[in-house]
């Protein structure tokens, strides 16, 4: 089983590499669910990286229904880092209505064409995802990042694993949400090829309570057990 770990710095991308992580999700502000990282962020980690990058779009914190305005921001994020040469984009909007925006997400498909399209966990609102995994994969999506519309993969895990043998590797499902060394065994004995791992702790107390903003790192000795409970599988 392969393993992608998000992260919102760079000493991070250098820890995850050295421990044989197959690929990372690059984004800021971590501690709200991610949020789209810096031009700059995104060059350096081209830089230093010797795995595939995956980059999450995502303008702000919140509900996933955008603008106009906002949807076009995305769009231009999403192009600027494919010329970049990213591994993917993970990306995700709704309609008011909770369901996908076709004609945008057509669109930019056809403006990504060799790069792997991730649509990210504003999936686990969606109204009638079965129809919804089916809409993606005309679209031309490859994965979607998802519980199962439940709180965690782990207790989503018969429902991922329906939507995977439906979807028979047209679209890829990448189980996301409360993946950790004591259920990690579950994806693998369901036969899914990733898992993703938000892997993040609170760090720096001290400055936490002096300035009341908490700072999000890796939890680098939760991904070790991870890859050992995998090895022994």
């Amino acid at each position: 089983m392969k393993i992608e770990v998000c992260i919102n710095r760079l000493e991070d991308l250098i820890t995850v590499q050295s421990m044989k992580v197959d690929r990372v999700e690059l984004c800021v502000e971590i501690g709200c669910g991610g949020l789209t990282p810096s031009i700059a962020f995104v060059e350096k980690a081209l830089e230093i990286s010797i795995i595939p990058i995956h980059v999450l779009v995502r303008p702000r914190s919140g509900h996933f229904f955008y603008t106009e305005e906002e949807l076009d921001c995305i769009e231009r994020d999403c192009l600027y880092f494919d010329s970049m040469g990213v591994a993917g984009i993970v990306t995700g909007m709704l309609t008011r209505e909770m369901n996908l925006p076709l004609s945008f997400l057509q669109q930019l498909r056809d403006k990504l064409v060799n790069t792997r399209l991730v649509f990210h966990r504003a999936f686990d609102e969606v109204n009638k995802p079965e129809e919804a995994l089916k809409e993606l994969s005309c679209i031309g999506f490859d994965g979607v990042l998802t519980s199962g519309q439940y709180a965690t993969a782990a207790a989503g895990i018969e429902v991922l694993s329906n939507w995977q043998k439906q979807m028979k590797n047209r679209v890829f499902i990448l189980p996301g949400g409360g993946i950790n060394a004591a259920n990690c065994g579950l994806f693998a004995s369901h036969d899914f090829e990733w898992i993703h791992l938000s892997a993040k702790k609170r760090e720096d107390a001290e400055l936490h309570s002096k300035f009341n903003h908490p700072t999000f790192g890796l939890d680098e000795a939760m991904i070790g057990k991870v890859i050992s409970q995998l090895k022994k599988g």
